[in-house]
């Protein structure tokens, strides 16, 4: 069993140092060491990059202004005059809205005809809840009956227990 596990342990440091070795030539052949560039970069004068200084720039803006200053506006009257010739082919006429407005009217009939039996419902459904309000007046009176003729019979029935046990 010791051999066993002896034999995996090798194979699991095999495996790592194999991995760690496609890790390193993988890096190593895909990325730059800018620290050693960066280095010589600092330390070198003869490998410091040309910056321009200010008065090199502005006479290079200002040499830029004096190009855009002197460039001609286009002519855009050709263009102008083709999109006016198309509008004035366009016909001036107005859509033909009649039977969309058909249409209208006879949702709005129908939605009319729908709310009146809507309307009509409604009214059936109150009448409903007023007969039943007249019901909930008799159930209430029978309810109060009910409970004056429990508190007589529990009177009753207390006053002969009451009897009973005296004698």
């Amino acid at each position: 069993m010791w051999y066993l596990w002896l034999q995996i342990l090798f194979l699991l440091a095999l495996a790592a140092l194999c991995g760690a070795g496609l890790a390193y030539w993988w890096l190593r052949g895909r990325y730059e060491d800018v620290t050693e560039t960066y280095s010589a970069l600092i330390s070198s004068t003869k490998l410091a990059p040309d910056l321009m200084e200010r008065s090199d720039l502005d006479a290079r803006l200002l040499e830029l202004s004096e190009k855009i200053d002197r460039l001609e506006n286009a002519d855009l009257s050709p263009l102008e005059a083709q999109i006016l010739g198309l509008a004035n082919e366009l016909p001036d006429a107005q859509p033909e809205l009649s039977p969309l407005l058909s249409e209208i009217q006879a949702a709005s009939d129908r939605s009319e005809a729908y709310s009146q039996s809507i309307d009509e419902r409604l009214a059936a459904i109150e009448a409903n809840a007023k007969d039943g309000d007249l019901e909930q007046d008799r159930f209430d009176a029978m309810t109060s009956r009910l409970d004056g003729l429990e508190t007589r019979l529990s009177g009753a029935i207390a006053s002969r227990l009451v009897r009973f046990t005296m004698r």
